[in-house]
């Protein structure tokens, strides 16, 4: 599938359209994490473009800590 660059999961679903084998594929956004403790775990987290993310449980399912969890460089 072929697409002009898109920025954001709005722009996203205005410009992408799945079509023939691919119209029951759903969009997807992905979470590339850091523990800014610990510098060597990272994670990417995978997830359906409309999943909300509880961080905080994340956090915690992930033994990271409170408030350690960043944005991955």
């Amino acid at each position: 599938m072929r697409h002009e660059p898109v920025g954001t999961i709005p722009e996203m679903l205005e410009k992408v359209k799945f079509e023939g084998e691919y119209q029951s594929a759903a969009f997807a956004k992905n979470l590339f994490l850091a523990n800014k403790k610990k510098k060597e775990q990272i994670y990417l987290v995978v997830a359906a473009h409309d999943t909300t993310i509880d961080m905080k449980g994340l956090t915690s399912h992930l033994k990271a800590g409170s408030g350690n969890l960043r944005a991955g460089d």
